[in-house]
């Protein structure tokens, strides 16, 4: 199902419509998961697609686009990626954009050494994930934060 869309004008007076939708999954991908982009314009017949503020991607012309998303490419403060779809007719062209936000992927917590239970016993918390880009790491018991514990393991 397609669950966003931006839409644009693209064309001398800005007459022919366009959009460019993310289909299955809302204004977020995860890192290193693939998205498919569509990008559709009344009468266009060619499209290029780009990501950030990077050059085309090289051989993508088609009307989908699907490419895994990298969390180390995108904006480090809040996480959002730009993909830009260039269309044409063969006399005008113009583009339409998407802001993608690209989220961590879920963090898995194993625990080793003696039982862990409410009423104490000794063992060791680490923290795992596989998205790329830096990782930063706090620990909470109930909704406390663990004071100086900054690490993958607790």
């Amino acid at each position: 199902a397609v669950v966003s869309t931006q839409s644009g004008h693209y064309g001398r007076d800005g007459e022919a419509a366009a959009s460019l939708t993310l289909d299955g999954g809302g204004t977020s991908v995860v890192d290193g998961a693939s998205a498919t982009l569509s990008c559709t314009g009344d009468s266009a017949t060619t499209f290029a697609w780009t990501i950030g503020s990077g050059s085309a991607e090289s051989g993508e012309t088609a009307t989908t686009f699907t490419k895994a998303f990298d969390i180390a490419n995108a904006d480090s403060s809040s996480g959002a990626i730009t993909v830009k779809c260039t269309i044409s007719d063969g006399t005008d062209a113009g583009d339409v954009l998407i802001t993608l936000t690209v989220k961590p992927q879920q963090p898995t917590i194993t625990a080793t050494g003696m039982p862990i239970t409410a009423s104490g016993g000794t063992g060791t918390l680490t923290c795992a994930t596989a998205s790329s880009g830096t990782t930063t790491y706090k620990w909470f018991q109930g909704s406390t934060e663990v004071s100086g514990q900054a690490g993958a393991e607790l």
